[in-house]
């Protein structure tokens, strides 16, 4: 018997997939933290403004995150959500760096979604979450850079 455990199916060949069981595991967000607190030995939320988390967030994306901000030498503690998207998109983390490019993708849609909590204008913040969706399809459809994406996004929303 084999155990492989993945986190993206495309990547596995559809032979080996065909003669594998698939289980779906997903943790509570509660599990995810109390993972992470073991695995980091400290409090999450110790190191990580409560803005900055969401309840889908898996243990390794936390961690990741961690990690990613002690190399860049970035507080999580102090950044809320706007103000990291902010750094993320003036110093240009996502360029060459996938999983800041990732990061910076969900950090986008927490955003919008936060913001939708809050919004009168529901439909409006629907239409420009959804063309701004449209855009990111696009750049990836057409191999194009996300870097003009990712200033307009901080000029006409965040900072709008």
């Amino acid at each position: 018997f084999f155990i492989l455990i993945h986190n993206n199916e495309k990547k596995i060949l559809s032979t080996l997939k065909s003669r594998c069981i698939t289980f779906n595991i997903s943790l509570t967000f509660n599990e995810s933290i109390y993972i992470s607190n073991l695995i980091l030995n400290k409090n999450v939320f110790d190191l990580i403004n409560y803005d900055l988390i969401t309840y889908y967030n898996t243990p390794g994306e936390i961690i990741n995150l961690i990690n990613f901000a002690n190399e860049k030498k970035i507080h999580l503690k102090e950044h809320t959500l706007t103000n990291l998207l902010n750094l993320f998109i003036d110093n240009a983390y996502y360029k060459n760096n996938k999983f800041a490019k990732n990061l910076i993708f969900n950090f986008v849609e927490l955003y919008f979604l936060k913001e939708y909590k809050l919004s009168r204008a529901k439909y409006s913040l629907l239409k420009i979450y959804r063309n701004f969706l449209y855009k990111v399809h696009s750049a990836e459809k057409f191999n194009l850079d996300e870097e003009s994406l990712f200033i307009e996004f901080k000029a006409k929303i965040l900072n709008g």
